[in-house]
């Protein structure tokens, strides 16, 4: 969807501009795209910050309406009061409102702006000054400040007229206090502006915007007071945060040394109140502007929706506080939860989110990528995809020392990965057991042992593969991604209900279930279910018999985020990936009957396959493959709300008869 950001835009001045930005970035940040529109009553260009930043529609109102502009907006916001109003008058004729977010700067955190900073070539510690109307009285206030705190270089925003030009006239005893102007700072460079600020010692400013940046960017600051509206809004500002006191009015009585004002004396509680006035604005935006819920959004700082969310535990892993969790709803689907006590908004959790765009997908080497084969083992019993996987993991383990990452179920019949170099082990990682991998300690070793030269080999889905990608953030020659194609995932309550359910009918604890015997010798003969149960008891049940089976064939509790599944087709992520016939034996060609489709996405993954004596592979075009993979998303049926409501209640007898019924 898209929102358009009403500005007066012929007015370049970087406080304005950074607040445009801030908005249009957090509404990127929620899936939302923006465009910045002309207000009616304005003309004249659009600064070059915003042309590179942003989208910049400039056209009068009735060429935007010509050309379907207005149509494909789902709603209008914008930063200032008096070009949203006008704008709300001559478009809506007062029938719409359009949200003012004045606060916009604090939607994102500072690590944000960094991108966009320009840092100054200055050693030495500088106080940055901000002051549109500089008086004698601020200049030696700024002299003296500058002298008791030993800050002997400024740099300083140059408003033509208003007194900063003439800063050396008004700091007559500036050689006495050793202080030097060392730069002066265009107001309408918003890129050096951001990054002065951001390297300063400390900031004073009578703009709304500075005190705001200098909060965001947690720096020590004084704000000069007047009796102007812009400090009206500071004052309420500051109200916010329990800052007053660092309000410096010009005029009034002042006491000897105003440092103990210009210091954050609690670090921690402004990051607290940031993070609350940033989550309270992110609300209140996304009920405005009438896009995902809040509560539809998930509850770490990426606040991606929910329903984007495929839990690959990136963010969990990266985060370099631990403050991320993977916490069930109550449908046991897993989301990442923050505390918000150890977060300090570093941004590392947003750069490794797979849904971020599509900067985890193989960049194919040439046009002859990916490939596609079919691929099967030469002789013996066929595993798990055709015996193919078997192959590759034996061979990389004994011709790459490898160490294999792969899922297996822990003793409480919970999906772990872990790591081994035992080839009967690592062979069953590839069972299908639809269910989300608790990925944080595999992650952070994996890197461990990249960052020791060791050869890594993941077996995963490719979203959990995405999320190793995301959370490595840069590519190590000695890692292998062996993706399994997949098409959905169900939630651990859902699996949790059915192993309680085998334990209660064989009155002994299940110890372990397999999805698939895979010694069997046929394709039928792979597809069952295998139990082991503490008293020594076993139990085999063909898939088609399986309800439980069913309710996944069905989708009836599918994960919502494989609705939206970013990895289909020729959108690959691992280096391989091994994906077996998703129709009936029957209705695929007789001589891939035990066959697996092989897609090479790297040259990485086609050297391997080579060498893999024991496997034929036979090159196909994908045209001809494709109708018997899945080739879209996982469905959400009819019955889905119905079911998530049993599942909520803890009623899987419900949800298997439901299946039956098909």
């Amino acid at each position: 969807m898209f929102v358009g950001l009403i500005s007066d835009i012929e007015q370049k001045e970087a406080h304005k501009e950074i607040m445009l930005w801030a908005l249009g970035k957090a509404l990127r940040e929620k899936g939302v795209l923006s465009v910045i529109l002309r207000e009616p009553a304005r003309s004249g260009n659009t600064s070059g910050f915003l042309a590179r930043q942003m989208a910049v529609c400039m056209h009068d109102r009735e060429l935007l309406e010509r050309y379907g502009v207005f149509r494909q907006l789902s709603g209008f916001a914008g930063v200032e009061e008096e070009p949203c109003r006008t704008f709300e008058r001559s478009v809506w004729a007062g029938g719409k409102k359009v949200p003012v977010y004045d606060r916009a700067l604090f939607l994102l955190p500072q690590l944000r702006y960094h991108g966009i900073s320009e840092k100054p070539e200055l050693a030495e510690p500088y106080l940055f000054v901000d002051v549109r109307n500089l008086t004698d009285e601020g200049a030696g206030m700024i002299r003296a400040f500058a002298e008791k705190e030993r800050i002997f270089q400024v740099v300083m925003v140059q408003y033509t007229g208003t007194g900063t030009d003439n800063f050396a006239d008004c700091s007559a005893n500036k050689e006495k206090a050793g202080l030097r102007l060392v730069e002066y700072i265009s107001p309408e460079d918003t890129h050096r502006y951001l990054g002065a600020l951001w390297m300063s010692a400390g900031v004073v400013t009578d703009r709304y915007a500075g005190t705001a940046l200098a909060l965001v960017h947690e720096k020590p600051f004084i704000a000069v007071g007047n009796s102007g509206e812009e400090t009206l809004k500071t004052r309420e500002l500051l109200e916010l945060f329990h800052m007053t006191e660092h309000i410096y009015d010009l005029g009034e009585e002042k006491v000897q040394d105003i440092s103990p004002c210009f210091w954050i004396r609690d670090e921690v509680s402004l990051r607290k109140d940031l993070r609350a006035l940033r989550d309270a604005e992110s609300a209140r935006m996304a009920e405005e502007l009438l896009f995902e819920d809040a509560d539809m959004l998930v509850k770490c700082p990426v606040k991606i929706p929910v329903s984007q969310c495929s839990a690959c535990g990136a963010c969990e892993a990266v985060c370099p506080a631990d403050a991320i969790r993977m916490e069930p709803d109550a449908y046991g689907f897993l989301h990442p939860v923050v505390d918000e006590m150890l977060c300090d908004d570093c941004g590392w959790c947003s750069d490794a989110c797979i849904k971020r765009g599509q900067r985890h997908l193989v960049q194919f080497p040439d046009e002859s990528y990916p490939r596609f084969y079919i691929a099967r083992q030469k002789s013996g019993n066929t595993g798990a995809y055709s015996g193919v996987y078997g192959q590759l993991v034996r061979y990389l383990i004994k011709e790459r020392d490898a160490v294999i990452f792969g899922s297996i179920l822990d003793e409480e019949m919970k999906p772990v990965v872990v790591w081994t170099q035992d080839a009967q082990m690592a062979e069953r990682f590839a069972e299908k057991r639809y269910l989300v991998n608790d990925t944080k300690a595999a992650f952070r070793k994996v890197k461990e042992l990249l960052e020791a030269e060791r050869f890594v080999v993941y077996v995963g889905s490719a979203c959990e593969c995405a999320g190793l990608r995301g959370y490595l953030k840069r590519h190590y020659p000695k890692l292998f991604l062996c993706e399994l194609l997949c098409h959905e995932t169900i939630s651990h309550k859902t699996f949790g209900l059915y192993t309680d359910m085998l334990t209660r009918r064989k009155d002994s604890k299940l110890k372990d279930i397999r999805f698939g015997d895979f010694e069997a010798g046929t394709r039928a003969g792979r597809s069952v279910l295998c139990m082991q149960y503490e008293n020594g008891e076993s139990g085999r049940m063909k898939y088609a018999q399986s309800k439980y089976m069913q309710a996944i064939e069905q989708q009836l509790t599918v994960n919502e985020a494989c609705a939206n599944c970013s990895y289909l087709g020729k959108k690959r992520v691992g280096d391989i990936t091994l994906a077996d016939f998703q129709k009936n034996v029957s209705d695929v060609p007789k001589a891939w009957a035990e066959a697996c489709v092989a897609i090479v996405s790297t040259a990485k993954g086609g050297r391997v396959l080579e060498q893999l004596t024991g496997v034929e592979a036979a090159p196909v075009e994908f045209d001809s493959v494709l109708r018997f993979l899945y080739k879209k998303t996982a469905a959400l049926p009819n019955e889905r709300p119905a079911m998530l409501k049993l599942l909520k209640e803890g009623d899987l007898a419900g949800i298997l008869k439901n299946a039956a019924k098909k």
